[in-house]
C-alpha cells in the first residue's frame, strides 16, 4: 500500500520542489539501521506522519519493522512477530497507533511498535465458497479506528476489500470477481465517500467509503519480450503494487503479468485524465513504488536500483538513482519536503542535497629546499577524492586521499565525490616554491695546511633576517682549524630557512720516512746512503745536514761526513713537512786486525770421519790498545767451528794471537765455508775449506775370514735439515720447513735451541719476529724425527739482499733473502 499526501501537504511540498533540479542537486545516502542485522532486510514500504514528520515507519520481510523519531537520521528495528510475515504496507494514525499488513494478514500496535497484535479478519473466498488464505496485501487508514484492507487472487478472480471502524475489532467486507486480476493497494479520502483501489488491469472507485466499488479505469497495455519463450507478449493485466492519485492524475508502477514477474521488464504509467489515456515508460526491470506530487510531477522506483521522476505527466522521465548501489532493488518512496525524501528496498536511503562547494586548506607559497613540500587538504567530507596536477594542458592524477603531498610547483585541483553521479571540483590552486636566498661563503685563503687557521664569513644582504653557524654562534666571522663539513642556517625575510653548506680541507702532508742503506757509524773514508722510502708523495725535496741545505729534488743522498741529516718536502708548493733526523757518525780510526794467510781459502787438513782436524790462524792487533774478539761466525757452520773455550780472545796492543778453527767432515767430499768477525770499521771475511776422507778398517771375523771396512756415506743423527725459504723474494714474511732428529733421552724439541738471525750486507743484525710450528712426529727405536715450519717476519726493513742464518746443535744453514 503506497500513500497519498493530503492536499495541503501537497501544495507546500510542490512549491518547494519546483525550485529544485533533482538530478543536478540531490543524491541518495544509505541510512544505518540498529541492530545492524536489519541492514540486510528487504523493506517494502515507508510512511511518515504528516502531522509530525519526525516519526517515520518502514516494514519489510520476515515481519521486520523499523521506526525513526528524529526525521530519518536514525532507525531502530524490531520484529512484529516470530512467525513468518511478509509485511507489505504500513500506516500510523499518530505516534502510537499503527497498522502493518501483508500476505498473512494485518497487525496493530498501540505503543509505537513495541508490541503487536494480529487482528482477526475475514478470509477471501472464491465463487465456490472456498477460503483463500495468504491473499492480503495493502491497507489504508483514516484516524486510529478506520481501516481498509485489500485481498485478491489472480487465479480465481476473487477480490475483497474489508473495512473496520472500530480499530479492527469487527470487519465488514465487500467481495467481487474480476478475472486475471488481484487487488494490491487502496487509498480513501473520506470514510464515507471517495476512494480508489487498484488491481491487475483496473482501477476501482468507491463513493460511499468502500461499501460499493465500481470499475473506474483500465490500466494501459504493455508489451515485452518473454525472456524464456523469446516471443512478444502484450497485456494490460499487469501487477500494479501502488496507486498514487492527485485530482485527475494517477501514477502506477508496472510489473508484467497479473502476479508480477521479477524476470521480465517493467514500466510506469501516468494519466492526467482519470485513466482515460496514459503516458507510459518501459523500464529495464519491474517497478513497484510510486509517489505523486501534483498533476504532472511524480516518482517511481523498482528493481535493479531504478528510480525515475517526471515533471510533464510522464511524457519524459529522468534517471534519479544517484547514490543507489548497482543491482539494489527498491520498493517504495516517500517525501516529507523538497530536501527530505526516502526510498526503501534493499536498505533505507535518504535524499541528500549535493554539496557543490569543495574548499581546500594548505600553504600555497612554500619555502624551497631539498625536502620541501606542502600538504593540501579537501575540507568537505566525501567518500572519494581525486587530486590532479594540471601540466602540459593535461591532468595527472596524483592522490586519491583527502590530502595531497605537493613537492613541485604548478597548478592543482581536487575532485570530491561519493558516486560517479555526484562530483564536486575545487578551484584551481597554484603552488609556488619560494627560492630562498643565495649567500656566498668567503674564506681568507684558497688552500689551508695542517696547523693553519681559516677565517670564514659570508656576504651580507638585506634579505637575511637571521643566521646561525654550525656551532650555534652568531658571529660575523668564525675561525676553523680542522678539516670537515660545516654549515650556516639562514632565515630570510619570507621566513624561509636556507642551509648553506661548505667544507674546508686542511691538507696534512705526511712526514717523509728516511732509511739508511749502510752503517750510520763508519770510519774515515767510508760512506752510507740515506733515502726517502716514499718519494712519490712529494713534488719538492730539499736535503739538509746540520741545518744547511746540501741537495735538492733527489730521492737519496750519499753521506760522507758526520752530522744530523733530514729532509724538507712539499707538495705542489702548498703544504710542507720535515722528516725525523738521521744521525751519521764518522770514526776517525781504521781496522786494527790483520791476518797471516798463505792461501785463501784457508785449507784445513783432510780428515776421515768422524775425526776432527784443527788449524790456527795468526791474528795481529795493529793498534795501541788491547782488542777483544768476543766471537766469530761461520756462514754455514756445519763442518767448520771455532772452539768456544778460546773466547773471548784478547789480543794485546801490537801483538799477535792464534784463532783455532776446526773441521769435522759432514760429507765424503771437499766442503767450504766463510769465517767472518767484526773489526773497528768493517768485517773480516776469510774463506775456509776442508775435505772429508773415508774411514778404512780391517778385521778378522769369527769364521777366520779377513774383512776390510770403508766409509761409504756419513749419516749422523741429531742432525738438522732445512729447505729453502719460500716465498723468496718476500714482501712481509717467509717460511722454512725443517726436520730434526731428537735422541730418545731428550724426548722433545727445545724451540729456543733453534737460533735464527738476519743480517744486512753490512753485517748489522735486523730485528725479526719468528714462529716455530710443529707439524708431525715419526717415532723410531732410538729417537724421534720431528717435522715443522719456521715463519720469519722482518721488522721495518727496506728493499735489498739480506743473509739468513738458522742454527741448531752446531748445524748451520745460510740463505740469501731478498726483501722487495
Amino acid at each position: 500500500m503506497k500513500q497519498t499526501l493530503s492536499i495541503v501537504f501537497f501544495f507546500i511540498l510542490l512549491s518547494q520542489l519546483k525550485s529544485a533540479t533533482y538530478v543536478e542537486d540531490f543524491y541518495w545516502e544509505a541510512m544505518e539501521i540498529t541492530p545492524r542485522a536489519f541492514n540486510s532486510i528487504y523493506w517494502y514500504e515507508i510512511y511518515f506522519l504528516p502531522q509530525n514528520p519526525q516519526y517515520g515507519f518502514v516494514c519489510g520481510d520476515y515481519g521486520s519493522f523499523a521506526k525513526t523519531t528524529d526525521g530519518g537520521k536514525t532507525w531502530q528495528a524490531s520484529q512484529i512477530t516470530t512467525e513468518y510475515f511478509h509485511a507489505e504496507s504500513v500506516f500510523f494514525a499518530n505516534e502510537y497507533i499503527g497498522y502493518v499488513s501483508g500476505v498473512e494478514g494485518i497487525f496493530k500496535t498501540t505503543d509505537g511498535g513495541n508490541s503487536w497484535n494480529k487482528l482477526k479478519i475475514p478470509l477471501l473466498v472464491d465463487k465456490s465458497g472456498k477460503k483463500l488464505p495468504y491473499t492480503n496485501w495493502g491497507h489504508y487508514i483514516i484516524g486510529p479506528d478506520n481501516v481498509w484492507l485489500v485481498a485478491g487472487d489472480c487465479q480465481s478472480g476473487s477480490q475483497q476489500i474489508a473495512r473496520s471502524h472500530d480499530g479492527g475489532i469487527t470487519w465488514q467486507d465487500t467481495v467481487f470477481y474480476v478475472d486475471d486480476s488481484r487487488l494490491t493497494d487502496i487509498t480513501i479520502y473520506d470514510k464515507n465517500g471517495l476512494g480508489y483501489a487498484i488491481g491487475s488491469g483496473y482501477i476501482f472507485r468507491t463513493l460511499d467509503g468502500g461499501k460499493f466499488w465500481e470499475l473506474f479505469a483500465s490500466t494501459p497495455v504493455f508489451s515485452w519480450i518473454d525472456p524464456y519463450m523469446q516471443v512478444r507478449i502484450s497485456s494490460s493485466f499487469n501487477w500494479h503494487e501502488d496507486i498514487q492519485n492527485y485530482k485527475q492524475s494517477f501514477i502506477i508502477p508496472v510489473s508484467m503479468t497479473c502476479p508480477g514477474s521479477t524476470h521480465a521488464p517493467g514500466g510506469i504509467a501516468f494519466s492526467e485524465n482519470n485513466g482515460k489515456t496514459w503516458n507510459i515508460k518501459n523500464t529495464k526491470a519491474s517497478m513497484f513504488g510510486t509517489f505523486i506530487l501534483d498533476e504532472k510531477t511524480g516518482f517511481a522506483c523498482g528493481k535493479d536500483n531504478e528510480i525515475y521522476y517526471t515533471t510533464d505527466a510522464g511524457k519524459t522521465w529522468q534517471d534519479f538513482n544517484c547514490g543507489i548501489p548497482p543491482n539494489r532493488h527498491l520498493d517504495d518512496l516517500f517525501f516529507i519536503n523538497d530536501t527530505t525524501g526516502f526510498v526503501v528496498g534493499q536498505g533505507i536511503y535518504q535524499l541528500k542535497r549535493k554539496n557543490k562547494v569543495l574548499t581546500t586548506s594548505g600553504k600555497l607559497n612554500i619555502c624551497k629546499d631539498k625536502d620541501s613540500y606542502t600538504v593540501l587538504k579537501a575540507n568537505e567530507k566525501f567518500n572519494y577524492y581525486n587530486w590532479y596536477q594540471i601540466k602540459d594542458n593535461d591532468t595527472n592524477l596524483i592522490s586519491t586521499e583527502d590530502t595531497a603531498h605537493i613537492s613541485e610547483e604548478g597548478k592543482y585541483f581536487v575532485e570530491g565525490f561519493d558516486f560517479d553521479c555526484y562530483k564536486v571540483f575545487s578551484k584551481v590552486l597554484e603552488v609556488t616554491f619560494l627560492p630562498g636566498i643565495k649567500v656566498e661563503i668567503k674564506t681568507d685563503k684558497q688552500k689551508y695546511c695542517s696547523g693553519d687557521t681559516a677565517f670564514v664569513t659570508f656576504e651580507k644582504s638585506d634579505e637575511i633576517l637571521d643566521f646561525t653557524w654550525y656551532d650555534n654562534s652568531k658571529k660575523d666571522t668564525i675561525q676553523i682549524t680542522e678539516s670537515g663539513n660545516y654549515w650556516i642556517d639562514f632565515i630570510d625575510t619570507n621566513g624561509c630557512k636556507t642551509k648553506i653548506e661548505f667544507s674546508l680541507d686542511f691538507t696534512k702532508l705526511e712526514s717523509p720516512n728516511l732509511a739508511v742503506r749502510g752503517k750510520k757509524k763508519f770510519c774515515i773514508g767510508g760512506t752510507t746512503t740515506i733515502f726517502i722510502e716514499n718519494p712519490d708523495e712529494y713534488s719538492d725535496i730539499i736535503w739538509f745536514c746540520n741545518d744547511k741545505e746540501i741537495d735538492r729534488n733527489k730521492n737519496e743522498i750519499t753521506a760522507r761526513t758526520e752530522g744530523k741529516y733530514y729532509v724538507y718536502v712539499s707538495k705542489n708548493n702548498d703544504c710542507y713537512a720535515f722528516s725525523d733526523t738521521v744521525l751519521i757518525e764518522v770514526i776517525y780510526e781504521k781496522n786494527t786486525l790483520s791476518f797471516e794467510l798463505n792461501d785463501n781459502p784457508v785449507f784445513i787438513d783432510s780428515v776421515a770421519f768422524p775425526q776432527m782436524s784443527c788449524k790456527d790462524l795468526i791474528i795481529t792487533n795493529n793498534s795501541n790498545k788491547e782488542f777483544v774478539l768476543e766471537n766469530v761466525l761461520f756462514f754455514h757452520k756445519i763442518s767448520f767451528t771455532a772452539p768456544m773455550t778460546q773466547f773471548p780472545l784478547k789480543i794485546p796492543a801490537n801483538s799477535k794471537a792464534n784463532l783455532t778453527i776446526c773441521y769435522s767432515p759432514q760429507a765424503l767430499s771437499c766442503e767450504y765455508d766463510t769465517l767472518f768477525f767484526d773489526d773497528i770499521c768493517s768485517e773480516h771475511l776469510i774463506g775456509l775449506s776442508g775435505c772429508g776422507l773415508p774411514r778404512k778398517d780391517s778385521s778378522i771375523i769369527h769364521c777366520g775370514l779377513p774383512i776390510k771396512i770403508s766409509t761409504k756415506e756419513i749419516i749422523r743423527k741429531n742432525r738438522f735439515h732445512t729447505e729453502n725459504p719460500f716465498p723468496n723474494p718476500i714482501l712481509t714474511k717467509t717460511s722454512i720447513k725443517f726436520i730434526v732428529f731428537i735422541d730418545k733421552q731428550n724426548n722433545s724439541l727445545d724451540e729456543n735451541a733453534i737460533f735464527i738471525s738476519l743480517k744486512n750486507t753490512l753485517g748489522e743484525n735486523i730485528p725479526i719476529e719468528k714462529n716455530i710450528r710443529i707439524d708431525g712426529y715419526l717415532y723410531e727405536q732410538d729417537g724421534t724425527f720431528i717435522s715443522g715450519e719456521i715463519q720469519i717476519s722482518p721488522n721495518d726493513v727496506s728493499s735489498g739482499v739480506y743473509f739468513l742464518q738458522i742454527m741448531y746443535a752446531s748445524t748451520n744453514y745460510f740463505y740469501n733473502l731478498i726483501v722487495n
